[in-house]
C-alpha cells in the first residue's frame, strides 16, 4: 500500500499544528515574560536573598539583592528588600564609617527610581527608624531628609519622626524644635509620642524644667487614653499611683514578687494580644526612661526613681535599646 498520501497528510497537520502554536504564544510571550521577568523574577531573587542570610551566606544574599533592583527599579519601594539590605548592613560585627556611607547612597540611587515622592518619603522614614533603633541616628537623619517634603508640607508623623531622630543625634535642634512644633500643631488630638518628642528635644537642648512639663503630661496623656478604654487596661501598666503603692510595700513583698505580679497583670488584660502588650509596654518604658532621666537632669533622684522602678518590674533593664 502506497504510504505517501498518509506521510503528506501527517506533515500537513504537524504544520497545522505548529502554526496554531504559534499564533496562540505570540501574544502570550509578552505577557509570560512581563510576569515572570519583571515581576515575579526580583521577587524570586528577594526569596533567594532571605535563605541565604538565614544560611549565613552573605555574599550570595547581597549578589541577590543587587539583581532584584537591577531586573526592577521598582524593588526599592518593597519593605521587605530594605529589610534584608539592614539585616546584612547591621549584622556587621565592626560596621565602618565607610559601610554606613555607602548603603546611604545606595538608598539615595535605588529611592530617586521612584517616581512618586510620597512612596520615597514613606520608605525612607521606614529605613531611618530602623536605623534609629540600631544607634545610627546620624545616617537615619540624612535618608530622612533628603526624601521627607519640606516641613510645611509633611505629615505630623513625618515631622515628629524627624525631629525625634535629630535628637538621638544630638544635631540640628533647633530645626528639630520647629518640626515638632509643626507636628503638634498639626496632629488631630493631642498624642503621647509626639508630647515625648518635644519633651526630648528640650532636654538636649538643655531646657529640663520645660521637658519635665511636657514630659509628664506625655505620660498622663497616655494612661488616661489607656482608661478610657478600660480602667483595668490601664491599672494593669502600672500608674504612677499604683506604682507608688508597689514602691511603699517593696521592702515586706520583695521585688521578684511584685515583677511576677506585674507579668501576670498584663498576661490577663482580656482582647489584648501578647505583640500589642508588648509594643505598649515599650512604649510605657520609652516614655518613662525619658522621663526619669530628664528628672535626674533635674536633680530630682527621688521622682526619677519612681520610673526606674517601674522599668525593673517590666524588665526593661537595657535602657539604651529604649529609643
Amino acid at each position: 500500500m502506497d504510504s505517501a498520501p498518509t506521510q503528506s497528510s501527517e506533515t500537513s497537520r504537524v504544520l497545522r499544528f505548529a502554526i496554531l502554536l504559534i499564533a496562540v504564544l505570540i501574544p502570550v510571550l509578552p505577557v509570560v515574560r512581563v510576569y515572570f521577568w519583571d515581576h515575579a523574577l526580583p521577587r524570586w531573587y528577594i526569596a533567594h536573598a532571605a535563605n541565604e542570610i538565614a544560611a549565613e551566606r552573605i555574599e550570595s544574599a547581597t549578589q541577590s539583592l543587587d539583581r532584584s533592583i537591577a531586573t526592577d527599579p521598582s524593588v526599592a519601594a518593597d519593605i521587605h528588600y530594605w529589610r534584608l539590605r539592614l539585616d546584612i548592613l547591621l549584622g556587621k560585627k565592626d560596621l565602618s564609617e565607610a559601610e554606613l556611607n555607602s548603603f546611604k547612597e545606595q538608598v539615595f540611587s535605588d529611592l530617586k527610581e521612584l517616581e512618586d515622592s510620597s512612596l520615597q518619603a514613606a520608605v525612607s522614614d521606614w529605613i531611618g527608624s530602623r536605623l534609629l533603633q540600631e544607634h545610627q541616628a546620624g545616617t537615619a537623619v540624612q535618608i530622612m531628609s533628603r526624601f521627607f517634603p519640606p516641613i510645611e508640607k509633611r505629615s505630623p508623623v513625618q515631622n515628629n519622626d524627624l525631629a525625634y531622630a535629630r535628637a538621638i543625634a544630638k544635631e540640628d535642634l533647633d530645626l528639630a524644635s520647629e518640626e515638632i512644633d509643626a507636628a503638634l500643631k498639626k496632629a488631630p488630638e493631642r498624642n503621647p509620642g509626639f508630647l515625648d518628642t518635644k519633651a526630648w528635644v528640650l532636654h538636649q537642648k538643655g531646657e529640663n524644667e520645660l521637658a519635665r512639663e511636657f514630659a509628664q503630661v506625655a505620660i498622663d496623656l497616655l494612661y488616661q487614653d489607656l482608661a478610657g478604654v478600660d480602667r483595668e487596661i490601664s491599672e494593669a501598666f502600672y500608674p504612677d499611683s499604683k506604682l507608688a503603692e508597689v514602691r511603699d510595700r517593696m521592702e515586706s513583698s520583695g521585688l521578684e514578687n511584685e515583677k511576677v505580679a506585674a507579668a501576670e497583670g498584663v498576661a490577663k488584660i482580656p482582647g489584648i494580644s501578647e505583640s500589642q502588650v508588648q509594643q505598649q509596654l515599650r512604649m510605657i518604658a520609652v516614655l518613662r526612661h525619658h522621663r526619669a532621666t530628664i528628672l535626674e537632669a533635674l536633680g530630682d533622684e527621688t521622682a526619677a526613681a519612681l520610673d526606674r522602678l517601674w522599668l525593673r518590674l517590666f524588665v526593661f533593664n537595657e535602657v539604651d535599646t529604649l529609643i
